[in-house]
């Protein structure tokens, strides 16, 4: 028969001591119990840990999901903004085959629109260079609607009925779809209120094949279609070098 486990205790109040026999097997359940709560204890603590962490990894998770949105919006939104179509006026600079002068006097304010019909072409001249190499054409676009501004685009197309297919080139250099322009904003601004000079050079296509006909387009801010005039070109100039040859 295993023997019991005695235990004094001393009481601190009257100094009496008292004996308590365990049993061996009783005094091994306790230790196992308390071992098991310190067990317990560890593991609710390793679980805690882990929970706290994965909190934390979730929440870094969640900022850097926020800041990707972030960017890529950003990145959309300065992409959107690249592929806009811009309405700066073109310098006399961005055109050096031609001369572009505004008589007009200045003012302190711009006025948008203004009806088609308020424009005109006046004094126009189509004339083949002595060297036969290009076409002159100048004119004077005239606002007839006073103290009204009115902005758009112009063009002026010559093409040759003397080849298959026909041959088309413009002023401003910009891509020709059956002699139309592709995008009217390649032509070139204007904004005027009373009048402007308009003088332009146009190579010929090519040896032979003189460029007969000239067409002069006007377009609104919008892109409409506002006024289109054809005229031919003249016979071409002898030079005195040709002249003498022959």
């Amino acid at each position: 028969m295993a023997q019991k486990i005695s235990i004094v205790l001393v009481s601190e109040k009257n100094g009496k001591s008292y004996s308590v026999k365990l049993h061996p097997g009783l005094l091994l359940l306790i230790l196992l119990t308390a071992l098991g709560g310190v067990l317990a204890a560890i593991v609710s603590s390793t679980g805690y840990i882990m929970m706290l962490k994965r909190h934390n990894d979730l929440l870094s998770s969640h900022e850097r999901l926020a800041y990707e949105v972030q960017r890529l919006r950003q990145d959309y939104h300065d992409r959107s903004t690249a592929a806009q179509p811009t309405t700066a006026k073109p310098t006399v600079s961005d055109v050096p085959a031609a001369s572009v002068q505004d008589n007009e006097p200045p003012r302190t304010a711009e006025q948008a629109g203004g009806a088609p019909s308020a424009l005109a072409l006046d004094a126009v001249t189509v004339e083949n260079l002595p060297d036969g190499e290009a076409l002159q054409v100048s004119f004077k676009l005239i606002n007839r609607a006073a103290g009204t501004r009115i902005s758009g685009y112009l063009f002026v197309i010559a093409h040759t009925t003397e080849s298959i297919p026909p041959v088309f080139k413009s002023w401003p250099d910009a891509v020709l779809e059956g002699g139309t322009p592709r995008d009217f904003r390649q032509g070139s601004f204007f904004s005027i209120t009373q009048y402007k000079r308009v003088t332009c050079r146009i190579e010929q296509a090519a040896a032979g094949i003189p460029m007969n006909r000239v067409t002069i387009v006007l377009y609104s801010k919008s892109g409409s279609r506002v006024l289109q005039q054809e005229y031919s070109t003249p016979s071409r100039r002898v030079s005195a070098h040709e002249e003498t040859l022959l």
